[in-house]
């Protein structure tokens, strides 16, 4: 995903158009989300490497349309810590919650915010339509995924800076792969906007 720098003038505008709330998990954990607009009940999920405050403009951008909640995941701003045991279904328990308080019905989510959606569409009835928006779903081999144990061991081993930079390498998301994946972009080729292990395969004949 393409790197933005974020417009810090229109972010604190939003911030002073935005309610706070929060909810309870079904674990007790403390589930906060940022409010904005008016209409129709929208949650937009954020990724990973973010927090509900990265996606402050879009929620601006979508207020005149709909009730916009942007909750933060565990471990980020208005939200309590991860658990040792959490898993994707802590995730779906959390957004669940905030489903039933908002009464939403549509949702967005960002990366792996978008993973967490389509887990959740599973089991929970209350969505109805859901923006999924570049879900990190390796297909056909098009991401490479042999620096996971590596990963996992990092982890297991409380080196948590090194295993950071192990997943920014290993999914094309370091400086490196940045800079070369903005530099194809140049050519005004859209394909070539992308490094060569996310392109779809070319089609044979």
């Amino acid at each position: 995903m393409k790197t933005i720098a974020p417009d810090h003038a229109r972010t604190e505008a939003a911030a002073e158009r935005y309610s706070t709330g929060s909810v309870v998990s079904k674990d007790g954990t403390i589930i906060g989300y940022r409010q904005l607009g008016r209409g129709p009940a929208m949650v937009v999920l954020h990724g990973a490497m973010e927090s509900s405050q990265s996606h402050m403009q879009l929620g601006e951008a979508l207020a005149d349309s709909f009730t916009v909640y942007l909750p933060d995941r565990r471990g980020r701003g208005l939200s309590g810590p991860y658990r040792k045991d959490h898993t994707i279904e802590t995730d779906v328990q959390d957004i669940a919650a905030v489903l039933a308080k908002t009464n939403a019905h549509d949702v967005m989510g960002v990366s792996s915010g978008a993973i967490i959606w389509l887990q959740a569409a599973l089991t929970l009835p209350a969505i109805r339509k859901a923006v999924i928006f570049e879900p990190p779903l390796p297909i056909n081999g098009s991401l490479p995924t042999g620096f996971v144990q590596r990963y996992e061991r990092e982890l297991a081993k409380g080196e948590v800076a090194a295993a950071l930079v192990t997943a920014m390498k290993g999914t094309q998301m370091d400086p490196r792969s940045l800079t070369s994946s903005r530099a194809g972009c140049s050519s005004g080729s859209r394909r070539r906007c992308w490094p060569a292990s996310r392109r779809k395969p070319a089609a044979t004949t």
